[in-house]
Order: structure tokens, then sequence, then C-alpha cells
């Protein structure tokens, strides 16, 4: 089997200009899809360097360290941090420590990541960011690029005012992390650059929040006596609700970065509606408690045939429905969301089957498939624009028959 020659519509991230992502297959351009997103947003370029890119134009996101890329398809956020990546503006206060402005090449290329310093006096190092707005039972995700310096460990903490709701300690050297309170994790960006970060749920609301950078010593140690020449280097915080997503930049005030949403690939010539295979490759963002999903549709929920990526649990299934009634609910477990899964749903009269990474795991053996002329769009949500799909997709591909057994293994085989 030749996913050129055979299928009917490819989708991969590739070329593409603002408002389009454009297929591989057909070559008439009815697979193009298109993308809103009216504001900027940062990705990952080839070179590994975090990049700005226009309103509505399609990101492609390349791995740190090289490899195939992928669309980021990312749900709306906002950095409540008002200076991302100028720590000397007054909305950064200072507590034994002083701010070297633009002192080394930041994780975009530009020399704009600051140097903080400890003063030589004994007690605790930090720079914090004030007057931040928390909202009780509300989580909040804190994120910082940390580069080691002559210091190489480091603690993020959110405080509402009653208690430190998300802190951790970061070693820049080893990676590790120790977890004080919330949740937290980090990114290893490339050229020494860690994007550390914190989560927790506020336990009040409060105006006067504010966000920690302590610098630790070679101990680990919060308080101790400064040798007034060692630090680390910073450059982009951001402070967001829910989980982390990708850097938005600030200068000034708090930035939007809008929803991507993909949608309006393909016809009714493009799908098959008695029978048919579609096939992804994707990661989820994060388990954020909703249900995300790519549907072919007749633009609505009424007839649908799609893939899931389930709330609250490491499942991926599909549900396939005619004319308003569910003919097939299948669902198969992954080792992780958030980790590249090959998914493949094939449909056809009394013979539904939902693959993952080489393995046949689930099946219903009745049922009937669509009218003549129903399946027309390929969209990244429900059918209705609910539960839109939120991930790392890195390929889409479309077969108007059901495959074999044996070309759904070579298909789906990590």
């Amino acid at each position: 089997m030749s996913d050129f020659e055979d299928a009917s519509l490819i989708l991969t991230p590739n070329a593409y200009k603002a408002g389009k992502a454009y297929c591989v297959k057909p070559f008439d351009g009815s697979g193009d899809l298109t993308v809103v997103r009216n504001t900027t947003a940062t990705r990952v370029n080839e070179n590994g360097l975090i990049e700005l890119v226009g309103a509505n134009v399609p990101r492609v996101n390349y791995p740190i360290g090289g490899g195939c890329p992928s669309w980021l398809i990312e749900p709306q956020s906002t950095n409540l941090i008002t200076h991302s990546e100028n720590f000397s503006n007054a909305s950064w206060s200072k507590t034994n420590t002083t701010i070297t402005a633009n002192s080394i090449v930041s994780p975009d290329g530009t020399t704009t990541a600051d140097s903080l310093i400890e003063t030589a006096v004994a007690g605790t190092h930090f720079v914090r960011g004030v007057s931040l707005s928390f909202t009780t039972g509300t989580s909040y995700t804190y994120s910082v690029f940390i580069k080691k310096n002559t210091r190489k460990q480091i603690r993020l903490s959110l405080f509402d005012g009653s208690i430190d709701f998300a802190s951790a300690n970061f070693d820049l050297n080893t990676l590790d992390i120790t977890i004080i309170s919330g949740t937290a994790y980090l990114e290893d960006n490339g050229s020494g650059w860690i994007r550390c970060a914190v989560s927790g749920t506020s336990s009040v609301t409060t105006a006067s929040g504010i966000s920690f950078i302590y610098i630790l010593d070679e101990f680990g140690n919060t308080s101790y006596l400064g040798d007034g020449t060692s630090g680390i280097y910073i450059w982009g915080a951001q402070l967001e609700q829910g989980d982390l997503t990708s850097y938005i930049p600030t200068n000034g005030t708090a930035v939007t970065r809008n929803a991507d949403v993909l949608t309006g690939s393909g016809n009714s010539s493009t799908f098959n509606d008695s029978e048919g295979t579609l096939f992804v490759e994707l990661s989820a963002l994060s388990d954020d408690g909703t249900n995300k999903r790519m549907t072919i549709n007749d633009n609505s929920t009424a007839n649908t045939v799609g893939i899931i990526i389930k709330k609250l649990s490491n499942t991926i299934g599909t549900v396939i429905r005619v004319n308003g009634f569910i003919v097939a609910d299948l669902t198969g477990s992954v080792s992780s969301q958030t980790d590249f899964n090959k998914v493949a749903v094939k449909y056809k009269e009394n013979d539904f089957a939902l693959w993952i990474n080489g393995v046949e795991v689930a099946t219903d053996n009745s049922g009937s498939t669509f009218p003549p002329n129903t399946l027309v769009n390929f969209d990244l949500h429900r059918g209705d624009g609910g539960d839109k799909l939120f991930a790392n997709l890195s390929k889409v591909i479309y077969y108007d028959k059901a495959l074999t057994n044996a070309e759904l293994i070579n298909l789906t085989t990590i």
C-alpha cells in the first residue's frame, strides 16, 4: 500500500500561509484546512528558536534537538505577567538581588535574557512579580526560562496571600525537581535553557498575589550568605490559568493568545459514505478534563466518524454516529496521551475497528454506515464546533476504503 497513491486526503505540516494549511492531496486544494487564530503566537522553528508568527498563521512546531514537525494547536490562554522579559521593570521587586538586563542570548535568539545576581548579604535572594490577581479554586501555572550560571538551583513559587499554593525546587544540572506544593515540571529548551513550571490551585481570591524566583545555594538552601557575584539567567516569565502553553511575550500589559481553530478539509468527493479509514498521528498537550475530537462529518454531530482523546484518562477512542444514532463506540488505552500515538478507525457495514500503535484494540461487527453524500468535511472538532482538538498533530490520512488488518498494522505501528 502506498499512502500517496491510495489515500484520498493527506495533511502534513508543510506548506502554509496566513489562514491556510495546505494539503498534500487532493491536488485541487479542496483538502486544505482553514486556520483561524486572530492573534500572534509563538512556535519553535527549525533552528530550535522560539519565533513569533502572525495572526492566523498555522504553527509548524519543531521538537527541540531536531526531528519532524507537527502542527501546534492550542486553546486560548493569557499571560498575566505584564513584563515577561524585562525583569528590571518596577513590576518585578528585587530582594537581595540585582538585575543586569540583556546579558545573554535568549531562547528566541536575541540578546534579551537578564542576569539575576545575589547581593553579598545573608538572607533570601529573589525577584518577585507583584500585584497578581488570583481567584479561589482556580488553577494557575507559572513558568520561567532559566539558565544556570554560577548558581545551579532555583525555586519557583506562587503565593496567594495565604499560602504558597504552587512551589518547587529545580536543579538545573541534574534536572531533578523537588515539589513543595502543587505540581511541577520542566522542559529542556536547548542551549542550556530550561523552562521550569509550577502549577496549583489558589486558596483565596486576591489582587495582591506574588510570583517568586529564588536563587538557591549549592546545598539547595533559600537563605544563605550571598557573595555578590553568583546568580542565574532568566527570561520569558508566564502566569496563566490552567495548564502550561506556549510562550506568550508581554511588554507592559497582559496578552491573550487566541485558540487555534482548523476546519473545512475535504468535500463529498473526498469521503466514502459506505466505507473508509481515518488515520492520525498526534499527541495531546495535556489531560485538562475535556474531550478533544477530530471528525469527518456532515457539518453537525448527526453523522460523524472521528477520533477522540478522552478526558481524565489515558484513552483514545472513536464514536461513529449515523443519523444521530451511535453505531460504534470504541476505546483503547495508551501509555500516555501526551506521547505521539498512531491511531486509525475503520468503518464499513458490520465492520468497525479501532487501531492504536499497531494493535487492534476494539471492534464492533454490527451497524450500518452513512447515506450517500453525507460526509462532507474534516474538522478538528466534533462537527458543530464543540470539543475542539488541542494537540500536536503530525499527520492525517484518509482512505476511501476499509483497510485490511495487514495494512492497518503497517500504518499504525510506531
